[in-house]
């Protein structure tokens, strides 16, 4: 079968919520496809909101630099042009931990 990544449907940003819902019906829909949540903004908000399982994927580290990277990308989120950025380096330390956690869409049910 398919895997399909979204942001997870817990994750607190409006945009991650609406993304993980249309991607969690896309794969209710096809049989052969399996959605996987990611966590990004749950991790600034402790206790994170995740009573579901969750799968680990080990990153390299090449993939951890290559997910800095990819963050870096954000520029206008990571700017300080017009007061302090939205993403900065606290808010994306989890980032550098050799460790990606999803949750498991057989375990998550919309609220």
């Amino acid at each position: 079968g398919d895997l399909l990544v979204s942001p997870c449907f817990d994750d607190w940003h409006p945009d991650h919520v609406a993304c993980a819902l249309a991607a969690h019906q896309i794969a209710q829909s096809k049989p052969h496809v399996t959605w996987w949540g990611s966590l990004f903004w749950a991790h600034h908000f402790p206790p994170a909101r995740v009573p579901h399982a969750l799968a680990a994927l080990r990153l390299t580290d090449d993939e951890v630099a290559r997910r800095w990277q990819a963050v870096a990308c954000h520029a206008s989120q990571r700017s300080t042009t017009e007061g302090s950025p939205i993403v900065d380096d606290e808010r994306c330390a989890h980032l550098l931990v050799p460790v990606e956690l999803y949750v498991v869409a057989a375990n998550w049910q919309a609220s």
